[in-house]
C-alpha cells in the first residue's frame, strides 16, 4: 500500500487512539497529521504498515439497532400516522419545514412516493379577519364611560395630538402646525372647531314653571336673563353663568348659552309649552343635572323601546335602532320635563373672515316640494303618522318621509323659500356687517357629500351692497329661526336614514355631472347661529346637526377652505379677545377647582421628575405657590390688610367693602370667595380704560379730580351685603415692554421707587427679587404630593401680591405678552388708587414662578357683558 494513499480501517483489534488535529485534502488525497510521540509524520508518511479490511458486523449492527428500530417505528406507525405526508412520517429532526407544508417543494426523487399516498399536505389558508360593515359603529364600540370618542375621533388622531378631557378624547393640537398657523385662520381665513363634546340640556314646560326656577339660579339684580324679550323669541342665543339657588354671587356652576324654540307655525300653536336648550362644558354637566333635579323637583323615568315608539322608513332594524336612539335619560316632574340631549347633537364653530363664506360653500338648501301628500292624515295631538318598515327588512317607498310631512303646509314651504334666499345672501361674505348678532337661522339642507362642487364666481354685482343688505337685519324672524331640529322622531330619522358613502359613490360612479338622488337624497335640519367677536377679530358661525353627521360636515369644511384646530387654538382665540375660558380661568366653579387640582399634580410630577440639580429652588425665588392659586389665602390677608389706617384710609367707606368688625376680620381664616360679574363693574372698568389712555404728559388736575371722584362714587355704590372685599376682578394684563406671562404667575403692586422710575425711565422693564434664604432645604420629598397649608402669602417677596395669571402667552395680535387672571378686589382698588395719586397708568407687575425677574403691565377689567 502506497504511503500517499492513506485509510482508516476499523478493525476488531483493539487499537490505540491517535490524535488528530488536522485533515487536509491535497489532490485528492487525504492526510492525516498526528500528534503521536511515538509516531512522527515522516514515519506515517512512509509506513509499510498494512491495516484490516474487515468489520465486525455484530458489533456494528448492536450499536444501531435501536436507532434503525426508531426509524422503522415512524414509517411503520399506527393508521391516524399513515394518512400523514411523507416528511411528515419522518422524526421530528430530520424533517423540513418547508417541504413538509407545500408538496410542490418535495424534491423530484421523491415526489413520486409522495404522490402515491392517498392524503396530500394541502397549504393552509391564511384567515383574514372580517371586517365590520359599519366602522363608525365599531369605533363606538371601543368608546368608554370615562373616554367617549367624537364622531371625528379616527380623522383627529390620524392629525393631531389627541388627549382624554372632561371624559372625552378632545384634539389638542396639529402636529404639524404651530400656534401662528392658528393666528393666520382667525385673522384671513377661517378656523373650524369641533365642539361637540359641549352636552345640551332640554327643558320643556309651561312659563310660569320656568320663571320660578330659573330666576334662582342667575343674578336677579338685572331680572331673568332667560325671559328677556330679545332671547323668548328665539331669534338669538343668550349666555349667563349659573349658580347654585338662591346662593348669587357665589357657589357658581359655570358659563351656559342657552335658546328657546320659537314661535310655532300652525298645526302646533296650541301648544302651551316652551323648549330651552341649555348647552353647558361637560366638566359642569353633571352638578348642572343635579341642580335641575332639585330645583324642578324631578325623577328619572323609563323611556318605552323605540320600535313601540316610533318606526324608521329605513333599512335599520329595531334592535339597531333601540341601541342607537334610547341612551338620553329623561327626568319628568309636575310642570318641568328635562331631557339630557348629551352625544345627541354635534357642533362645529368657524371662526374668520371666510367663516360666512365657507359656510355659504357648503350649505345648499334642499327641495322640499317634489313629493306631494295632501292626503296624509294627522293624528289627534297634530303629530305625523308613524312610518312602518317590512317584516323582510325592506323598505316600504310608498310611506312618506319626514320632510314630506313636515312641509306639508304652504306656510313652511314659503319659509323654507325665503330662507334659501336668505342662505345666498349669507353665502356672500361682504353681508357680515348687516347680520344682527347672536341670530339664529334654522335650514333644512342637502346632504354636503351629494352637494354640487364649489365654483368661484366671477360676476360682480351690478347694485352696491348696501342696497342690497341693507334690510337684512329684518330677515332675522322667529319663523326664519324655527327649525325640524326641535323634533326628537326627526332627529332619530335623519341619524338612522343616512345613506353610506358606498350608496353615494356608486351612485357618483353612474352620474357624468352630479348626483342626483332625487327623493331617497338626505334632507338635514340645522340650525346655524352667528358668533360675534370683539373689534372684527374672532366672529364667525356655529352649525348645529343631529348626530350622526359630524363626518360629512366636517370633511365639506375642509374641502372648502375651513383650517380644522385643537382646543389649544380655541384658547388662543379667547385670549386675544381678551375672554376667559372655561374652567381654567373660573376658579370660583367646582369644575375650575377640579381642574387646578389636576394641573398642581401633573405639575408636581414633573418637577420631581426632573435631577435635583435642574429643579428651581422656589423657596430661593420666594415662591411660596409655585403650582397653585390660593385664592383663599389671598383674600384673607388682604381683609386683614385693611385693619392698618395706612390702607383703610384710602378708601372713603371701608364699610361699603362688606368688611367684618374688628375682632371677626382675625378669626377669618379660609373665607369663601367669588368673582364679581355684576353690572356695577362697569364703572370701573370705564375708570381703567381712561387710565390706559392717559396721554404721555399725564392728567391735569381738573381730569385727575374727576377720576377720583368716579372712584369714590364707584366705592359708596356698593353694597354691604355683597362682601366685595371677598371677591375677585377679571383682568387683562398686557406687558409694557419685554416679558411673556404664564400660567401661575404672579400679580403684584409696585412700589413707590417703582413708580418713581417708572415716571423717569418709560422704557423700564421692571425690578429684580432679592435671593431669599432656603428655609425648606432637604424637607420636600417626590412622596409629597398633598395641597400645602399657606398662612401668608402677601409678605413672602418684596412686593405686595395681589393676584395669579390663569392664562397667558404671547398675543400674536398685539404683538406683546398678554395674560387673563384675578386680583383680589381690595388689592386692585388700592392699586387704582395709588395710579390715580401718582398720574400714572394702571401698572402692575408679574414675576413667573420660576424667575427673579418683575415684568410692567397694564390691567383692565373684563367686563362680564362684554363675552355674553
Amino acid at each position: 500500500m502506497s504511503p500517499l494513499h492513506l485509510m482508516l480501517h476499523v478493525t476488531d483489534q483493539p487499537r490505540k487512539p491517535v490524535k488528530t488535529t488536522i485533515v487536509r485534502v491535497l489532490h485528492n488525497r487525504v492526510l492525516l497529521i498526528s500528534k503521536s510521540k511515538s509516531c512522527s509524520f515522516i514515519d506515517l508518511l512512509f509506513s509499510r504498515h498494512t491495516m484490516d479490511h474487515s468489520v465486525n458486523a455484530l458489533k456494528f449492527a448492536e450499536a444501531r439497532a435501536t436507532e434503525i428500530a426508531t426509524l422503522m417505528h415512524e414509517i411503520t406507525a399506527s393508521e391516524s400516522k399513515k394518512k400523514k405526508s411523507f416528511f411528515q412520517k419522518l422524526p421530528n429532526h430530520m424533517r423540513r419545514r418547508g417541504a413538509s407544508q407545500n408538496p410542490k417543494r418535495v424534491p423530484r426523487k421523491l415526489r413520486t412516493s409522495n404522490q402515491n399516498l392517498d392524503t396530500k399536505a394541502k397549504p393552509k389558508k391564511k384567515i383574514h379577519k372580517k371586517k365590520p360593515k359599519d366602522l363608525q359603529e365599531e369605533y363606538a364600540s371601543r368608546s368608554k364611560p370615562d373616554s367617549t370618542w367624537l364622531e371625528n375621533h379616527i380623522w383627529f388622531a390620524k392629525r393631531f395630538k389627541m388627549d382624554i378631557l372632561w371624559r372625552y378624547h378632545i384634539p389638542v393640537h396639529s402636529n404639524d402646525k404651530k400656534i401662528g398657523s392658528s393666528h393666520d385662520s382667525v385673522a384671513n381665513r377661517a378656523m373650524l372647531q369641533d365642539l361637540s363634546y359641549y352636552c345640551c340640556i332640554e327643558l320643556e314646560g309651561e312659563e310660569t314653571a320656568f320663571s320660578k326656577g330659573l330666576q334662582s339660579l342667575v343674578d336677579c339684580s338685572t331680572g331673568n336673563i332667560f325671559f328677556s324679550k330679545m332671547y323668548l323669541d328665539g331669534t338669538r342665543e343668550g349666555h349667563t353663568v349659573l349658580y347654585h339657588p338662591e346662593c348669587h354671587p357665589f357657589k357658581a356652576i359655570g358659563p351656559v348659552s342657552f335658546l328657546w324654540k320659537p314661535a310655532s307655525v300652525p298645526n302646533e300653536s296650541h301648544h302651551t309649552r316652551h323648549k330651552l336648550w341649555i348647552w353647558c362644558h361637560p366638566s359642569c354637566h353633571d352638578e348642572l343635572v343635579d341642580v335641575f333635579v332639585s330645583t324642578f323637583d324631578l325623577k328619572e323615568e323609563e323611556r318605552p323601546d323605540i320600535s313601540e315608539s316610533f318606526s324608521f322608513s329605513c333599512k335599520l332594524n329595531f334592535m339597531k335602532s333601540k341601541q342607537h336612539f334610547c341612551k338620553e335619560k329623561v327626568f319628568s316632574g309636575s310642570a318641568v320635563k328635562m331631557m339630557l340631549l348629551k352625544n345627541t347633537l354635534v357642533r362645529h364653530r368657524l371662526i374668520g373672515p371666510m367663516a360666512q363664506t365657507v359656510l355659504g360653500r357648503v350649505l345648499k338648501a334642499a327641495e322640499v316640494d317634489e313629493v306631494s301628500s295632501e292626503n296624509l292624515l294627522y293624528t289627534e295631538d297634530g303629530r305625523p303618522p308613524k312610518r312602518l318598515k317590512l317584516d323582510n327588512d325592506q323598505v316600504n317607498d310608498s310611506k312618506p318621509l319626514w320632510w314630506e310631512l313636515y312641509y306639508d303646509f304652504k306656510i313652511r314651504k314659503k319659509l323654507h323659500i325665503k330662507k334659501e334666499e336668505l342662505l345666498e345672501c349669507l353665502s356672500d361674505s361682504q353681508s357680515g356687517p348687516y347680520v344682527v348678532p347672536k341670530s339664529v337661522v334654522g335650514l333644512t339642507v342637502r346632504d354636503p357629500r351629494t352637494a354640487p362642487s364649489w365654483k368661484k364666481d366671477e360676476k360682480e354685482l351690478e347694485e352696491e351692497r348696501f342696497e342690497l343688505y341693507k334690510d337684512l337685519g329684518e330677515s332675522f324672524t322667529p319663523e326664519m329661526a324655527d327649525s325640524a331640529l326641535w323634533d326628537e322622531d326627526i332627529r332619530n330619522e335623519v341619524t338612522a336614514s343616512k345613506l353610506s358613502d358606498k350608496e353615494i359613490n356608486d351612485a357618483r360612479s353612474n352620474c357624468i355631472i352630479a348626483v342626483d338622488l332625487g327623493r331617497k337624497e338626505n334632507r338635514i335640519p340645522i340650525l346655524i347661529i352667528h358668533q360675534n367677536g370683539l373689534n372684527g377679530f374672532g366672529y364667525g358661525w356655529d352649525l348645529i346637526a343631529p348626530r350622526g353627521w359630524s363626518a360629512e360636515f366636517l370633511r365639506s369644511f375642509v374641502q372648502k377652505g375651513g383650517r380644522p384646530a385643537g382646543l389649544r387654538d380655541l384658547h388662543f382665540v379667547n385670549m386675544e379677545n381678551g375672554l376667559p375660558n372655561f374652567p381654567c380661568s373660573f376658579p370660583d366653579t367646582a369644575a375650575g377647582a377640579a381642574y387646578e387640582e389636576n394641573l398642581r399634580l401633573k405639575n408636581l410630577k414633573e418637577y420631581y421628575r426632573r435631577p435635583k440639580s435642574k429643579r428651581p429652588n422656589y423657596s430661593t425665588l420666594g415662591v411660596a405657590t409655585p403650582f397653585f392659586m390660593c385664592w383663599k389665602t389671598l383674600i384673607c390677608d388682604w381683609i386683614n390688610e385693611l385693619k392698618n389706617d395706612d390702607t383703610a384710609n384710602l378708601f372713603p367707606n371701608v364699610a361699603n367693602l362688606g368688611i367684618l368688625k374688628s375682632d371677626e376680620v382675625t378669626s377669618i381664616s379660609h373665607p369663601e370667595f367669588y368673582v364679581y360679574r355684576s353690572p356695577e363693574i362697569r364703572l370701573l372698568s370705564n375708570l381703567c380704560k381712561r387710565l390706559v389712555r392717559m396721554p404721555r404728559t399725564g392728567f391735569s388736575d381738573e381730569q385727575q379730580n374727576e377720576l377720583s371722584e368716579a372712584f369714590r362714587t364707584f366705592v359708596l355704590s356698593l353694597n354691604p351685603k355683597m362682601q366685595f372685599c371677598k371677591s375677585l376682578i377679571l383682568v387683562k394684563l398686557r406687558c409694557l415692554n419685554k416679558g411673556r406671562p404664564s400660567i401661575h404667575a404672579g400679580i403684584y403692586l409696585l412700589s413707590e421707587q417703582d413708580m418713581d422710575e417708572l415716571k423717569s425711565d418709560p422704557t423700564f422693564c421692571g425690578p429684580t427679587e432679592p435671593n431669599h434664604s432656603n428655609k425648606e432645604k432637604g424637607k420636600k420629598s417626590s412622596k409629597d404630593v398633598e395641597r400645602p397649608k399657606i398662612q401668608s402669602l402677601i409678605s413672602n417677596s418684596s412686593r405686595k401680591m395681589i393676584g395669579y395669571v390663569s392664562e397667558g402667552g404671547f398675543s400674536s395680535f398685539l404683538g406683546q405678552g398678554c395674560a387673563i387672571g384675578h386680583c383680589t378686589s381690595v388689592g386692585f382698588l388700592l392699586m387704582l388708587k395709588r395710579c390715580l395719586d401718582a398720574n400714572l397708568k394702571p401698572f402692575v407687575l408679574i414675576r413667573d414662578q420660576h424667575s427673579f425677574k418683575y415684568r410692567v403691565s397694564t390691567a383692565e377689567i373684563i367686563e362680564f357683558n362684554s363675552w355674553i
